[in-house]
Parts: C-alpha cells; structure tokens; sequence
C-alpha cells in the first residue's frame, strides 16, 4: 500500500466539497418550502462533512463560537476554498451551506459576500438562534479578515 502524495491529501477535502457542492441535498434545501424541511437537510449536509483531526488545532479555531468551529483556507489559483469541521452536525451544516456559497470566489467576491443576504436567503435569520446567527457571522468576519 503506498502512501498518498502530499496533493492528493491536500486535494481530499477540496474533492468532499465538489462531491458536496452536487448533491442534492444542497437543491433540498433550496428548494425546501417549510423550514422543518430545510433544517433536516442541513443536519443531513452537517453528516456528510467528515471529522478531520488535522484541522481541530488552535490556529484553525474559530474563535467566539459555542460550538467549536475550525476553518482553513486554501487558494488555487487566485480562487479560495474552504475545509471546516465542527464538533455539531448543525453548525457543521450550517458553516458548510455558507462555504459552499463562496468556495472557488476570488478574494473580491469573499470581501464582498453579505452574511445579511444569505441569512434572508435561506431563512435562517427568522430560524436559527442567536448564538448559530453570532457563530456564522463568526466565520465570514474571519473569512474576510483574512484578505
């Protein structure tokens, strides 16, 4: 068995986004007219991330968040994406419904992502509590601190 090159472990969480990113649970939600309905797809989105150890480290960490959160950016291209894990499916799905908006964006499209807008879009700002409402805002504020 040989071990896998350094791009293809680099490239493996960017391969589970693009499988993410064309599922159809991300047309569930959506599409979802009741928000019973789009919330159980986003736990379901929360299941399919898997559980990374190498990004549950400090420098990662999400700081101010309830659940524990860790996000790594990374460019290809003048383009950014974005691993994460979590600790909570919810936020897992959560954070991951956020990213997938913005994975592959050039840093002017990061900067200028609106949390309000995608909050409204998807409902969550009538839905989610404060504290999930605090922890995305969270991850996009360091998102775009970081350009």
């Amino acid at each position: 068995m040989t071990n896998p090159s350094k791009e293809q472990a680099h490239n493996e969480p960017l391969s589970e986004l693009l499988e993410l990113s064309k599922s159809p649970l991300l047309e569930n939600i959506y599409n979802a007219n009741h928000w019973q309905t789009r919330y159980t797809n986003i736990l379901k989105l929360g299941r399919a991330i898997q559980i990374k150890s190498t990004l549950r480290h400090p420098r990662y960490e999400i700081k101010g968040c309830e659940a524990k959160l860790w996000v790594k950016e990374i460019q290809q291209d003048k383009l950014f994406f974005y691993i994460i894990d979590s600790e909570s499916r919810i936020i897992k799905g959560l954070a991951s419904l956020l990213l997938l908006q913005i994975n592959g964006s050039t840093q002017a499209q990061v900067q200028a992502f609106k949390a309000d807008i995608f909050l409204k879009t998807f409902e969550l700002d009538k839905h989610i509590s404060p504290s999930r409402n605090n922890g995305l805002t969270l991850l996009l504020d360091s998102l775009q601190k970081n350009h």
